[in-house]
């Protein structure tokens, strides 16, 4: 386990802060990969959740609470407060790039549509206050 979160450090960590402390913890020499490695992992898990939403098995704060449940995650760490805070703009471009996404009936349309809704209603994330949860 890395003695750090990689995917939170504060900005000044990366010029040449504390991020020295996780260095020797990260492979540097893998092979080219369009993405990062981060992406890769995380792009199927934003798209499990946003199907269970988009398709109206459940809503965003049941499956966030059944992340933290089952895997002992921290309430930022579950799928869509971390949606909220890479910015629904961003997520909908990402989903709405794969050719399904504009095929009607599909996961990728559904979960496009869905994003779209909340994008449409000013709901974009943690940056204008609201995404799919409210923030201060």
């Amino acid at each position: 386990m890395l003695p750090c979160s990689v995917t939170e450090l504060p900005q000044d960590w990366l010029q040449g802060g504390p991020i020295s402390q996780c260095h020797d913890w990260i492979n540097y020499d893998n092979k080219e990969w369009p993405g990062y490695i981060l992406n890769t992992l995380l792009i199927p898990w934003f798209k499990a959740a946003l199907t269970l939403a988009a398709e109206g098995v459940t809503d965003p704060a049941t499956i966030d609470q059944t992340w933290m449940l089952d895997t002992g995650a921290d309430p930022g760490q579950t799928p869509f407060r971390k949606l909220d805070k890479i910015g629904l703009p961003l997520a909908y471009t990402i989903f709405k790039n794969d050719p399904r996404a504009s095929q009607e009936g599909t996961a990728e349309y559904k979960i496009a549509q869905y994003l779209k809704g909340y994008i449409d209603a000013g709901k974009t994330g943690i940056a204008v206050g609201e995404g799919f949860y409210k923030y201060e």
